[in-house]
């Protein structure tokens, strides 16, 4: 990856103190980027950006931000504009997953998941875009969506709705900010071995259904990031890629 020549460096990833976002930033820190991740728990950021000095002897900051609130997040990106000096590629990967019966989910509860897995991402992108790509003239938008906004399953009614916005964002955005070289894409995991998928363990009774019989492992996800950020793919704009194994095939 590091041979790819490239005019996008300088990373911004929301979420990167665990799961998916944490193997997504320190994918990009393998292949030489300058990354900033943005996350809630302070102990759990600082422990990402040191181990990543360490391992890949490459440039990572922490900003504590929630998601939920919209001063923070215009903090964020004007720090991260601050420390990195500009923003290349913002990755919104932040996002919640109560799981819950539509029946019994509750409105607060309803409300949350849309303020950060919808409003969040989309105050974000437009920050980043208002303070630091436009400006530059250029960059990547990439939204980490979920197979769930195109096939919902029972009891993640608001989480699969709000993944189904997500994707309806990244057009939105792609339309929008084109004119200033601004490209917005997104990708769709299916299941993902993070450690709360395993441990929930739901997964065992679903791998007949993808065909690669197993599922992804994080950092091919951020691994298809990269890919997607690579001028290779500046042609490509409002689409959502299918990350799911054959899980689903979009026609």
């Amino acid at each position: 990856m590091k041979e790819l020549a490239r005019r996008y460096e300088k990373v911004l990833i929301t979420g990167g103190t665990h799961g998916i976002g944490k193997a997504i930033a320190e994918q990009f820190a393998s292949c030489g980027y300058e990354v900033c991740i943005t996350g809630r728990n302070v102990e759990a950021g600082d422990e990402v950006t040191k181990n990543a000095k360490e391992k890949y002897r490459e440039s990572m900051h922490f900003i504590p931000c929630e998601m939920q609130d919209t001063e923070q997040i215009k903090n964020a990106v004007a720090q991260a504009v601050q420390k990195m000096d500009r923003i290349d590629i913002l990755v919104n990967n932040a996002g919640i997953y109560p799981a819950a019966p539509l029946l019994e989910m509750t409105e607060e509860d309803f409300d949350r998941v849309f303020r950060v897995n919808v409003w969040g991402a989309f105050e974000m992108a437009r920050e980043a875009a208002k303070q630091s790509m436009i400006p530059c003239k250029g960059g990547k938008l990439i939204f980490v969506s979920s197979v769930d906004g195109w096939l919902p399953s029972a009891g993640i009614a608001a989480y699969a709705a709000s993944k189904a916005a997500v994707n309806s964002l990244v057009k939105s955005f792609a339309i929008e900010l084109s004119p200033y070289g601004i490209h917005a894409n997104g990708i769709a995991p299916g299941w993902v071995a993070t450690e709360t998928v395993l441990k929930a363990g739901r997964w065992k009774s679903q791998m007949d259904s993808v065909l690669e019989k197993r599922m992804a492992d994080p950092e091919e996800i951020g691994k298809a990031i990269i890919a997607l950020c690579t001028e290779s793919f500046d042609y490509m704009d409002g689409e959502v890629l299918n990350f799911s194994g054959g899980l689903i095939m979009n026609a």
